[in-house]
């Protein structure tokens, strides 16, 4: 994600000087990006697998 939102920078600040920004691919990167964040948010509200329960018990002991 944190990729994506650095080309969608560097395409805003290239536009920002006059430079030409291909508009299609800003949209497509945003909606890239728009569908990562619903992803992740559906990521946080789930509940750990045992394996994923496991892994973190084991990475406390450590």
């Amino acid at each position: 994600m944190a990729e994506i939102q650095s080309d969608l920078r560097e395409c805003e600040s290239g536009e920002a000087q006059g430079m030409d920004v291909d508009e299609a691919s800003v949209e497509a990167a945003e909606r890239l990006l728009q569908k990562a964040r619903q992803r992740m948010g559906q990521a946080e509200n789930r509940e750990p697998t045992p394996e994923e329960e496991m892994a973190s018990a084991l990475m406390s002991l450590f």
